[in-house]
């Protein structure tokens, strides 16, 4: 009989090739970690634009003399106005508004409507109104503000 030695990968060559193979996985690994929490906060970014945009075209749909009529702070929650400046209008026959689509958790909105220029107060014989309307979210709080002028027409 003859005698063959069986060459193969010893377990410790086994090893560090998994090693090796596992330190150049981990820049890959955390490549998509990075891009996941990126496409994350583009998305929520996404979300309060357009909740925003939304939010400032409808309130620009509404009639001036009504929007100067509001002389209170406008707080949003859970979908809901307080007062709703869309409920007075539907009373008054115009239906532009939003419909009943709550931002999602975490979310904030703040609404502001302020004669323009700037007198700190509405008046009824306004020529022109700034709507700023901001929302923020996320643990650091980030936010957006869209800022638009309304003219009495």
């Amino acid at each position: 009989m003859k005698n063959t030695l069986v060459r193969g990968f010893s377990f410790i060559e086994l090893v560090l090739t998994l090693v090796v193979i596992g330190l150049a996985l981990l820049p890959i690994l955390s490549t998509y970690s990075a891009s996941h929490q990126n496409t994350r906060a583009t998305m929520e970014e996404v979300t309060s634009v357009n909740f925003a945009s939304e939010l400032l075209e409808a309130l620009q749909a509404l009639p001036f003399d009504q929007l100067c009529l509001m002389n209170s702070a406008i707080e949003f929650s859970s979908g809901n106005f307080s007062p709703d400046p869309f409920a007075t209008a539907m009373a008054k026959g115009n239906h532009h508004g939003l419909g009943a689509r709550p931002l999602p958790e975490g979310f904030e909105i703040t609404l502001l409507i302020d004669t323009y220029p700037d007198s700190g107060l509405l008046i009824a014989d306004a020529k022109m109104l700034r709507i700023s309307v901001t929302v923020r979210w996320g643990q650091r709080r980030r936010h957006i503000q869209l800022l638009t002028l309304k003219g009495r027409y």
